[in-house]
């Protein structure tokens, strides 16, 4: 997860889509945790220079690993975020 200077969050994930909608399932959970809207998410998946190996893209298995780790993730950014927010705003 990398929070772009622009407010746009970019997720990097190794749960490929194939079709079945595993880049909008992670887009979707990460918009909802962090508290954006969708079209500030990207997702960029299959990036072995960026990512593990994710295991392959049978049964839909993206969509709930990927998006359990991407939940995750969305979380402590966002806890990050407001940690820092107060901190700026302490000042």
């Amino acid at each position: 997860m990398r929070l772009e200077p622009s407010g746009r969050v970019r997720c990097f994930s190794s749960a490929t889509d194939q079709g079945q909608g595993t880049d909008t399932a992670i887009a979707q959970t990460v918009a909802d945790r962090i508290g954006l809207a969708l079209e500030d998410i990207e997702v960029l998946s299959g990036d072995s220079l960026m990512c593990p190996s994710g295991g392959g893209a049978w049964a839909s298995r993206g969509a709930s690993s990927g998006g359990e780790a991407a939940g995750r993730a969305s979380q402590s950014m966002r806890h990050e975020i407001l940690r820092l927010a107060g901190l700026i705003l302490q000042r």
